[in-house]
């Protein structure tokens, strides 16, 4: 293994940036697209120095956790950069660590952040939902035992195709497929280009940033509802077991897994208390799916829900939470 992956590191947040500047020239906002530029370039420049010229490190299990919790970090500090222009670094930081780590906590009003941040942020949630590791592996490391240890701290033991770099394609290509899906069905749903761009990439990631404050339910639309509702499903499912029940006899194997079941059933039973605590049914299964993929999109204000429903809603992030 070579210190070079952490050059790695800095060529997915170039990307990041460059894909995201864009979107600040198009709605004229010059002082982000100058940070997205700056970034970017510095990004892939640097990026690719050192993945080029690093130094060969020798890695240990023990020694894959602390790896990638340092990657994490590298790219949350330098991820900070692009928020100056709207608020100190702290709270830029606070933003970018919250979208790498798809935790979905923010400190910014969505609506007035720049269209390029809001594009930014979700795809650090898209990034992180893959995992620097497994994007690294799949176009950027090579494969060995120490990609192994890397891809396990971040991913788990889960290796179902025997070949690391096999698995990580496969999961890859899962992830790419459902988020290219996933955009198609949100403006067949009735989101616009840019809104359902934001959200779909802050759904199959799990993470939940969304561009309006009160979320989802900023559509007040049963259809809308119903797509993001399938696609955090499908985003906090196992992607290995998506990619077995695409092909031929794979269905019954994977329906077969009790993990799948608790991951339907669980939402529904919490989601039913939700909904008899607030009234509404529709909101109440919303909710109940939201909180046990620990997405974090909701439809109702948090003012509506009764102690009883809070604690679900609790209960149901807490078992989300530990599901690996």
């Amino acid at each position: 293994m070579r210190s070079s992956f952490w050059g790695y590191v800095l060529v997915l947040l170039g990307a990041a940036s460059l894909a995201s500047a864009p979107v600040a020239l198009v709605y004229g906002e010059r002082l982000e697209l100058w940070y997205f530029l700056g970034l970017g370039v510095f990004g892939a420049a640097a990026g690719g120095v050192w993945a080029r010229r690093g130094r060969t490190l020798s890695l240990t299990p023990r020694d894959g956790l602390p790896f990638v919790a340092a990657a994490y970090l590298l790219f949350s500090l330098l991820a900070a950069i692009p928020f100056l222009g709207v608020s100190g670094f702290l709270d830029g930081w606070f933003e970018a660590l919250s979208g790498i780590t798809t935790t979905g906590l923010s400190v910014f009003v969505p609506e007035e952040l720049p269209r390029s941040l809001l594009l930014f942020r979700s795809l650090c949630q898209w990034i992180g939902g893959a995992g620097i590791v497994l994007i690294s592996l799949v176009f950027l490391l090579p494969p060995g035992r120490a990609a192994l240890y890397l891809y396990s701290a971040e991913r788990g033991k889960e290796n179902p195709f025997g070949n690391i770099r096999l698995t990580a394609r496969r999961i890859a290509a899962v992830y790419a497929g459902l988020t290219l899906l996933g955009y198609g069905v949100y403006i067949l749903s009735g989101m616009g280009p840019f809104d359902g761009l934001v959200h779909v990439l802050s759904t199959v990631s799990t993470g939940g940033f969304s561009p309006f404050s009160d979320s989802i339910g900023h559509y007040r639309s049963g259809g809308v509802e119903a797509a993001v509702s399938a696609f955090m499903f499908l985003g906090a499912t196992s992607f290995p077991s998506i990619w077995i029940a695409l092909h031929p006899g794979g269905w019954r194997e994977v329906v077969s897994q009790r993990e799948l079941w608790l991951l339907f059933v669980v939402p529904l039973l919490l989601g039913g208390v939700i909904a008899w605590a607030t009234g509404s049914f529709e909101a109440g299964i919303f909710q109940g799916i939201s909180a046990v993929t620990t997405t974090g999109f909701a439809t109702v204000s948090p003012e509506r829900f009764s102690p009883l429903s809070r604690w679900a809603l609790i209960l149901g992030m807490a078992i989300g939470g530990m599901g690996g």
